[in-house]
């Protein structure tokens, strides 16, 4: 009886059975049983795939958190420029120093709060290097404008 490592064809079929067995969620025991194989065989090619698995998810993850950044800020450039305009706006508009006046100052301060708010925002999300995915729906409802079109529950 010839003892040792396998043919490299029948290591591949060796690893296409394990794979089969792995995704129908079996136990490394079975699949050995259901093979004849040594187990300890089996548990290899299954903590293989396992990392294979957790390589892969790790990668969609970044992705998503990228999409997402790149989303969030291009959201936050579109209320930047909105903010900048209003700001622009009330500075440009003739009034006197009436009650319409205080209210416009009042605006004014409450814009340049709300664009140095932004600013810090997109700084902060900037030198982040991973995203929390949730954090384009705090955005949204912190600053309004839901874009169902951009968003990540589609």
């Amino acid at each position: 009886m010839k003892r040792g490592r396998p043919s490299k064809p029948k290591q591949t079929k060796i690893e296409k059975d394990c794979l089969e067995h792995y995704e129908n969620y079996e136990s490394a025991g079975y699949a050995a049983s259901q093979l004849k194989l040594n187990r300890h065989t089996v548990e290899s090619y299954f903590q293989k795939f396992a990392a294979k698995e957790i390589e892969v998810t790790n990668e969609m993850f970044i992705q998503r958190q990228r999409a997402t950044k790149a989303r969030v800020l291009v959201k936050l450039d579109g209320l930047i420029a909105l903010s900048k305009a209003q700001i622009e706006r009330v500075t440009l508009s003739d009034t006197d120093y009436s009650t319409e006046g205080v209210n416009q100052e009042r605006l004014l301060q409450k814009s340049i709060t709300d664009l140095n708010n932004l600013y810090q925002d997109k700084a902060s999300i900037e030198m982040t290097p991973t995203l929390d995915i949730h954090i384009e729906a705090e955005i949204e409802k912190k600053y309004g404008q839901p874009s169902k079109d951009n968003s990540i529950r589609k």
